[in-house]
């Protein structure tokens, strides 16, 4: 029940709760909530898991005992899962034509500034990495670097 009343006092408290698997999904959801362009949201992904360490091979005995030993987390995941899917239902009819333009403009900045995507082992895992294009624009510079912080100086300048 503490992990209930938890959930509850968490979903009272944020607007939105972002989905790291639904991460484009959830980032349409903070663009409308903020009045955001999709430019403000558009990324490079960067350390996204190799297919050959996705969680989805597990055994179904495996999850379940994860679960088990997680419920917690586990509750708190589905509780901000079904409040997502809840939330792009009420975002209308438009939700999948701004999903399909945002990964659009994802793949086009994709083709724009990067060369090649190759396997890196991070911390012991497989991980997908990219190489900035030779020659790229600074904006693909920028947009691929990982240590690279954003922040408005005012008057909507970003530096």
């Amino acid at each position: 029940s503490a992990v209930a009343l938890y959930i509850e006092k968490l979903d009272r408290e944020f607007d939105l709760m972002l989905i790291t698997e639904y991460f484009d999904e959830s980032l349409l959801l903070l663009r409308k909530l903020m009045c955001w362009s999709f430019g403000d949201i558009l990324y490079i992904t960067q350390n996204a898991r190799t297919n050959n360490s996705d969680p989805k091979s597990f055994s179904e005995e495996l999850k379940n005992k994860i679960r088990k030993w997680n419920v917690a987390d586990s509750s708190l995941y589905k509780h901000f899962n079904q409040t997502l899917w809840k939330k792009i239902a009420e975002y209308g009819p438009d939700f999948q034509r701004d999903l399909v333009y945002f990964r659009g403009m994802k793949a086009g900045l994709h083709k724009t500034c990067v060369s090649q995507s190759i396997g890196k082992k991070i911390h012991g895992k497989m991980k997908v990495a990219y190489e900035v294009l030779p020659n790229s624009s600074e904006y693909c510079t920028l947009m691929s670097d990982k240590k690279k912080v954003f922040r408005n100086s005012g008057k909507d300048k970003w530096e």
